[in-house]
């Protein structure tokens, strides 16, 4: 059965990435999730393909922050419309804020607790399709 959504998440922890990917399965199993392990290669494959309809980021990746990443992605109107999401352990006011500023749509910590990412994910997720609604812009692909 093919996925009716696509997430692309760019973190240079491979634990992490296969984490959200277990937790996204309890959560929506419609979401299919991509992931690059730095931010160039990220940036690369955003680029060859539709945009997704999420995009998560970690701040902390060398090379390429999260947040020069994120500059990257809000400075190309291909993804104007799609949350872009900060996944970090950073508790960091001052991240926040400054991800916030840079267009993120939601700063999400990672939490060490499995059913609270859970939790917190899906939280996330009707929040972002509230916000949606709210907009009028309901995505196509």
């Amino acid at each position: 059965m093919s996925k009716s959504k696509r997430l692309v998440y760019i973190d240079d922890d491979e634990d992490d990435i296969l984490v959200l990917a277990e937790v996204l399965l309890q959560i929506n199993d419609e979401i299919e999730c991509i992931s690059a392990v730095n931010a160039q290669d990220g940036l690369d494959l955003l680029e060859q393909s539709d945009p997704p309809h999420y995009i998560f980021l970690d701040i902390n990746m060398p090379r390429i922050s999260g947040k020069e990443c994120l500059q990257h992605i809000r400075a190309n109107p291909r993804y104007d419309h799609v949350p872009v999401v900060m996944l970090s352990t950073s508790t960091s006011d001052t991240d926040i804020k400054e991800c916030m500023a840079l267009g993120a749509t939601a700063f999400l910590v990672k939490p060490s607790d499995l059913l609270v990412f859970v939790e917190k994910l899906r939280a996330l997720f009707e929040s972002i399709h509230h916000q949606t609604l709210l907009r009028g812009a309901p995505r196509k692909q």
